[in-house]
């Protein structure tokens, strides 16, 4: 999806999500839930820091609240290239500890001690994930740890 796809679809992405995998049974909840309290087991494992944490293609918050209550961050930074899901986003957390940023206007400053990256490098056209990765390298702070999640390409419920 383009920038303009996703601020058509950002009132109600997570129905348009749903859809996508109903066949699995599950809801976005439940993939979303699951793949924090696993980054989050390997992250304690290590162990590391975790005040400042990057949500890279946040869309609409939907990892937000997993993230906040497996790492309570000081600071949350989601970066989104949607400014209507952005908008969603903010509604639901107001708070100084998540700050929102739209793609354009973030400047990556290593200060992150993670990044999160869930289901977001299919929608990257093919020649601009090199530029996204480097995003998301210099947002980390020498040492930070990046959780990359991708959906199985070959699966035609992602599509």
């Amino acid at each position: 999806m383009t920038k303009s796809e996703f601020d058509e679809v950002s009132t109600n992405y997570e129905k348009v999500l749903s859809r996508g995998i109903s066949l699995s049974g599950e809801n976005s909840d439940y993939f979303a839930s699951n793949r924090v309290q696993h980054m989050a087991k390997l992250h304690y494992e290590i162990p590391a820091k975790s005040e400042t944490i990057m949500d890279y293609g946040c869309g609409t918050g939907g990892s937000v609240a997993y993230l906040l209550d497996a790492f309570t961050p000081k600071k949350l930074i989601a970066v989104d290239v949607s400014e209507k899901s952005l908008g969603v986003l903010k509604a639901k957390y107001d708070t100084r500890q998540v700050i929102a940023k739209s793609l354009p206007s973030f400047k990556p400053d290593s200060n992150c001690d993670l990044c999160f990256c869930n289901g977001v490098f299919h929608h990257i056209l093919p020649e601009d994930r090199q530029y996204a990765a480097k995003i998301i390298y210099d947002s980390l702070q020498p040492g930070g740890y990046f959780y990359f999640w991708e959906n199985n390409p070959w699966n035609p419920a992602t599509h």
